[in-house]
C-alpha cells in the first residue's frame, strides 16, 4: 500500500520516535475533528473555541499559558496556534463551548 521506501523508513524510526509522531498526530486530529463539529453548528448556536493543555511535568510553557483561554469560534488563539500543533509531542486539544455559558 505505501510502497517500499515508506515501509523502510518506518522499519528504521525509533519507538520513541514513533510515539512522538503518533501523540502529535493523534491531538491535531482530534482538535481538527473538534473544529469541524463546531463549525457545522455555529448556524444554531453561538459557539467559542477553548485551548485545553494536558497539564503536567511535560507541558511547554506556551502551551501552560494558553490552558482556559478561550476566542471567538472563527478566531485564531494568540499568536496563532493551533491545540496539538504547537511543537512535537503536543498533547493539547481545543474545546467548543457555547458562548452563553462564557458569560456566567
Amino acid at each position: 500500500m505505501f510502497g517500499d521506501k515508506a515501509t523502510r523508513s518506518i522499519g528504521r524510526a525509533t519507538r520513541p520516535t514513533l510515539e512522538l509522531v503518533a501523540t502529535t498526530e493523534t491531538s491535531s486530529a482530534f482538535s481538527a475533528g473538534r473544529r469541524y463539529l463546531a463549525e457545522r453548528l455555529v448556524a444554531s448556536v453561538t459557539l467559542a473555541r477553548t485551548w485545553d493543555a494536558t497539564l503536567d511535568q511535560r507541558t511547554c510553557r506556551q502551551c501552560a499559558a494558553l490552558d482556559g483561554a478561550t476566542v471567538p469560534l472563527r478566531d485564531r488563539f494568540p499568536g496563532g496556534a493551533r491545540p496539538g500543533e504547537v511543537h512535537p509531542g503536543c498533547r493539547c486539544i481545543e474545546g467548543a463551548l457555547p458562548a452563553f455559558l462564557l458569560e456566567l
